[in-house]
């Protein structure tokens, strides 16, 4: 079992919002992705990925370059959102049975719950788990 990577336009937007945790892959360019250690050095999959070092991390935010973005999990984006800006996002099978929506909650002090309580947002008509999580985030990180 692997975590899901976010995909290209997540990771363009949670650059802009400020992530900056070191990842082990990044996009270098549009479509291709990469793995954090020596540039190019490194055998290529079929999956069009580097193989490199499971050790390193790196924060290719920090480049600021308008091609290189680091490709956090799935999982790791969720928690950044959780711990630093107080959004839980949660995934859920529809009463369907089939399809998959998220819920987005605000995480709010006591003063500000009657607040906080209005603005939860809600989400269906995805095929997986993991597609409702992507969709979440993205909503997510426009928000903040």
């Amino acid at each position: 079992m692997k975590d899901q990577l976010v995909l290209l336009e997540t990771a363009k937007i949670a650059r802009e919002k400020g992530f900056d945790i070191p990842c082990h892959y990044y996009f270098t360019k549009p479509n291709k992705i990469d793995e954090a250690g020596e540039h190019f050095n490194h055998a290529q999959s079929t999956k069009g990925t580097y193989i490199g070092p499971e050790d390193i991390l790196i924060n290719r935010n920090g480049y600021k370059t308008p091609t290189i973005f680091s490709r956090p999990t799935q999982s790791l984006l969720q928690k950044w959102l959780r711990e630093e800006h107080k959004i839980v996002i949660s995934p859920f099978i529809a009463w369907n049975l089939i399809t998959w929506g998220y819920n987005i909650h605000f995480i709010a002090s006591k003063d500000v719950y009657e607040e906080a309580s209005k603005r939860i947002y809600h989400g269906a008509d995805c095929k997986s788990y993991e597609e409702a999580l992507e969709q979440g985030l993205i909503e997510a990180l426009n928000i903040i």
